[in-house]
């Protein structure tokens, strides 16, 4: 009885400890700042010139078993929501990774007139799985992921307009 016992709790152990799968999140989350060349924080509400909240709006080109989608990561109710951090002000930016799809673009409009493009580079041999290597901001580098450390959070994006 004892050793029908002991293998009923070996066994026990074993069914629990196998990992469930669990499919990793199909974006990632960049805090994203925009500055003017002088370094004035662009997403500062309280400024005149700023780029208003409810104005911003993003939509992903996807490619998803040979079909081409649109998709809206940042779907929120009345725009994105702007955050402020040591003075400065972001929004987190959702965007597509590579798991179970091929990103190709997506299209930031900042206001009413003024839509830019960001582009992506996936390498055969990521540093992380699904994840970018560079993302580009109307063609220029805006974020490069060998300078982010495991463990301590995506770097952010830096616009400068």
């Amino acid at each position: 009885m004892k050793i029908l016992n002991y293998s009923f709790v070996i066994l026990a152990a074993i069914s629990c400890a196998k990992p469930s799968p669990v499919p990793p999140s199909s974006v990632m989350i960049l805090n994203t700042y925009i500055k003017s060349a002088q370094g004035e924080d662009l997403l500062d509400q309280q400024k005149q010139d700023c780029f208003k909240e409810n104005d911003i709006d993003a939509i992903s080109l996807i490619e998803v078993n040979g079909q081409v989608q649109e998709k809206k990561y940042n779907d929120i109710p009345g725009g994105f929501s702007i955050y402020s951090d040591a003075g400065y002000h972001y929004f987190q930016f959702v965007l597509p990774n590579s798991f179970a799809k091929k990103p190709i673009a997506t299209y930031l409009r900042l206001s009413p007139t003024l839509v830019d493009t960001i582009t992506y580079q996936f390498s055969s041999t990521p540093k992380f799985q699904y994840i970018p290597d560079k993302i580009f901001y109307n063609r220029k580098t805006v974020w490069d992921v060998s300078v982010a450390v495991f463990g301590q959070g995506w770097p952010p994006i830096t616009i400068i307009k």
